[in-house]
């Protein structure tokens, strides 16, 4: 039952938080930056009005991996967009007539308005399965992803859709008051906030991601990320019928709604639109324009979703510049920007109905996949999913034609709707070291738990099917965990085994790392091609090409030897390893992980081992981790035994000094850790080990017992170049995980200061610059899936991924880094 809710003013805090959001020395900034708004609106809003429906873009489905950048640029500027022929129009059409047949057939369906429904609480009928699962769908939703960037460690997957139930219609995202009170959901408007509205970027989830835009729970808010909005036309419809309207410019929109608060009429009309007109004012008034605060009846604070008029949004023109759509047929989708003005029109004119069956884009993050897990349960019990619980009692459980798992197309759509995990695929021989580090931990399981069952599952993620480019332009060390967190969150599997390096230093919330096991030869090593006696790098004549993937060995390297040459090598162990010693490729040696050799009983390949000062190793480097739930106890006991307090003193040091850094596998972050007995233990350890030695084991188990030790933790962050590199170096005794990471949280402060923040901005900026390039050929790929697979086919890299199942379910996966 919906509360009763009375408007209500806004209250002095409110007045308190505008003051707080403009700093005094920034006020002449931002005048300006808002007279340069209204100038910019001024003359956008008379295009949108003599251009009308066609300023919205619209292109063809199968043309959407050639978009020209001109016409991707467009739907960005607009925020919307038109994409025809999606679904062939009789398939489409044939949905609304199977929709009413399931009406039909269901005579209880709830609805609204009473007495001539048109809004129908029903999500699991076979069409609406049929449409959400649909190939070209779930291509375009991939392809609108594409156009969203984020930080390299931000919890997100773009390339792997998700399914969201929806009915017809539901509330704009984006928050409401959120977006001026919540910190995180403020960040993605701060260059609005700070004077720049032309440099906001919409497209950023860096910070969109960290956000909470329901502080205040309000009712029939949908509660996962959406990148875009959107619906499939069942019918035709165009404008005057009922359609959708935008205001068709994102950046002057969201810049102009975030800035009006803090600006008044100076003659008290808001009609008068001149520049002049308009005044700062961040002290008289609590208002936030487009917000309404609401009361319930015990008193409880709530906000509705922003919503505008010509009275609290002059500029916008709203009457003449809310463009409708063109006119569409059946298979058409249109996609809006969740934070686009939009509005349904309020008269429907045409000769037949309108009929669309929202579904929106739905990128990976941890929060998505947990509702989608929510969402299939409640699917398979044939219930509403748990944004739309209105009506709790049988939902559609008992409804006749409703849709089954089997009227989920494709493999793609059964994993976005969470019924199985994601890009599964048969592991072979040539991902050994995949199998053999989790197969390992999974033995180790069983040999401590004999009474439970282990199972291994292997999956693919998206840094191992993107074999063709740089890691330093994909982004770094989540492209080898977020699918597979998607697959524990969701609760498919109940461990992932990770190269320690591979995983973020920030793990989604819910997740944390269960054990890590103790580390091999964290060094790297160089491996001449066969047939050459070269022993070192310094033996190698200037000129001779090196393979590596990981530009912190490039960057280190370069420093000691300018005059070799480094290139990107990618694929599994076995494949850089071919690559290396084909007698035409132009490969002289490579540089890998001592520890990826030896794990999979190649040693004999490695030449040479490059320790510090000439090449320190990469954060976690040559440890297995095991992440789990943070809920699931059970998973955490299991792996207990399995834990090397040495190991994770060392490691957990070394991650902290990355998290403070803020880097990941795509920068040149480097780290020498070593862990001695402190002195007065190192007695008392070896009388203790003495009296246990005819017990045998007891020497060994005394080294799980955690013990005061001297830590030394050396950072180095370099240049790509290798002309710039800082280093410092930390001994300490320690007695804690939280010491030892306090260690690595100096290191990381002290190379700031001397300059790393420095290096590592640049190297952030280059590195935005090459992806901005290289954007449209993602997109491109995108909606290539048929070339991807011959691309596969001829690289002979199908990389799998490894897990082990637990008592029940408990499974566990294997990741592949630099």
């Amino acid at each position: 039952m919906r509360k009763e809710r009375i408007a209500a003013p806004f209250t002095p805090r409110f007045a308190e938080l505008k003051r707080s959001l403009i700093s005094p020395e920034n006020e002449d900034k931002l005048v300006e930056s808002w007279n340069n708004l209204l100038v910019a609106l001024k003359d956008r809003t008379e295009e949108i009005k003599k251009t009308g429906s066609p300023i919205i873009p619209q292109v063809e489905f199968n043309e959407l991996s050639s978009l020209e950048p001109s016409k991707i640029e467009e739907i960005k500027r607009t925020g919307c967009v038109v994409i025809r022929g999606v679904i062939d129009e009789p398939t489409a059409a044939g949905y609304k007539v199977q929709l009413e047949e399931y009406i039909r057939s269901n005579p209880e369906t709830r609805g609204f308005p009473a007495g001539n429904m048109q809004f129908f609480e029903m999500f699991w009928s076979e069409s609406q399965l049929r449409a959400r699962s649909h190939p070209n769908v779930l291509s375009a939703a991939v392809w609108l992803n594409s156009l969203f960037h984020a930080r390299e460690t931000s919890a997100v997957s773009l390339s792997t859709p998700l399914m969201y139930a929806d009915r017809f219609r539901i509330r704009k995202a984006g928050g409401s008051i959120e977006r001026w009170e919540d910190p995180g959901l403020r960040k993605c408007f701060q260059s609005i906030l700070s004077g720049d509205w032309d440099k906001h970027d919409p497209f950023d989830l860096t910070h969109r991601l960290e956000g909470n835009s329901d502080i205040y729970h309000r009712p029939n808010q949908c509660s996962v990320f959406r990148t875009w909005q959107g619906w499939l036309a069942m019918s035709s419809t165009g404008p005057g019928e009922g359609t959708i309207r935008f205001f068709p410019d994102l950046a002057l929109s969201t810049g102009y709604i975030m800035l009006r608060p803090f600006f008044k009429p100076v003659d008290g009309n808001a009609a008068n639109l001149d520049p002049s007109n308009w005044t700062m004012d961040v002290t008289s008034s609590p208002e936030f324009q487009g917000v309404k605060r609401e009361l319930d009846s015990d008193g409880t604070e709530s906000f509705r979703s922003i919503s505008l008029n010509n009275l609290s949004h002059p500029h916008l023109n709203l009457d003449h510049c809310m463009t409708s759509t063109p006119k569409v047929k059946p298979g058409d989708m249109v996609f809006w920007h969740c934070d686009l003005i939009h509005s349904v029109e309020s008269e429907h004119n045409g000769t037949e109905d309108s009929s669309v069956m929202y579904i929106p884009a739905v990128p990976v993050t941890a929060t998505n996949a947990a509702y989608v897990a929510r969402q299939r349960d409640a699917f398979l019990a044939g219930m509403p999913p748990s944004d739309f619980t209105q009506y709790p009692d049988t939902g559609e459980s008992q409804f006749a034609f409703k849709g089954l798992p089997e009227h989920i197309q494709s493999s793609e759509g059964q994993s976005a709707m969470g019924l199985k995990p994601f890009n599964t695929s048969t592991p072979s021989l040539t991902f050994a070291e995949k199998e053999i580090q989790t197969e390992s931990v999974r033995d180790s399981l069983v040999a401590l738990h004999p009474d439970k069952t282990f199972e291994v599952l292997y999956m693919t993620t998206e840094g191992d099917k993107n074999q063709s480019q740089a890691l330093y332009l994909l982004g770094g060390k989540a492209l080898w965990t977020k699918e597979l967190e998607v697959s524990l969150f969701d609760r498919q599997i109940d461990m992932i085994v990770h190269c320690l390096k591979d995983v973020p230093t920030l793990l989604p919330e819910g997740g944390e790392i269960g054990a890590i096991l103790k580390r091999e030869d964290p060094m790297d090593c160089l491996v001449v091609k066969e047939g050459l006696s070269y022993k070192s790098l310094e033996e190698l004549p200037d000129g001779s090409v090196i393979g590596t993937s990981s530009v912190r060995r490039v960057a280190q390297l370069r420093k000691s030897f300018p005059k070799l040459v480094f290139n990107d090598v990618r694929g599994n162990l076995t494949t850089r390893l071919k690559k290396l010693d084909d007698p035409e490729s132009a490969f002289t040696a490579l540089i890998l992980a001592c520890a990826g050799l030896e794990r999979q009983g190649l040693g004999s390949r490695i030449t040479c081992s490059i320790g510090a000062p000439t090449l320190l190793y990469a954060v976690g480097q040559g440890a297995l981790a095991v992440e789990i739930r943070s809920d699931d106890s059970e998973a955490r006991e299991l792996l207990a035994p399995l834990e090397d307090w040495q190991t994770t003193w060392s490691c957990r040091a070394e991650r902290a000094c990355l998290r403070v850094l803020e880097g990941g596998c795509s920068v040149p972050v480097g780290v020498n850790t070593l862990l001695e007995e402190h002195e007065d233990d190192a007695a008392e350890k070896k009388e203790a080990v003495a009296e246990s030695s005819a017990e045998g084991a007891q020497g060994e188990s005394s080294r799980s017992v955690p013990r005061p030790s001297k830590l030394t933790l050396t950072g180095t962050v370099t240049s790509l170049d290798g002309t710039k590199h800082v280093h410092h170096t930390i001994t300490t005794v320690v007695s804690s995980v939280q010491e030892a990471e306090d260690v690595g949280k100096n290191v990381a402060q002290a190379l700031i200061v001397n300059g790393a923040k420095d290096i590592l901005d640049d190297i952030n900026r280059e590195r935005d610059s090459r992806v901005q390039r290289e954007r449209q050929q993602d997109a491109e790929r995108a909606l290539r899936p048929e070339e991807l697979e011959t691309d596969d086919l001829k690289r002979k890299v199908p990389t799998a991924q490894a897990s082990a199942d637990a008592p029940g379910d408990k499974q566990a996966e294997s990741a592949q880094g630099e």
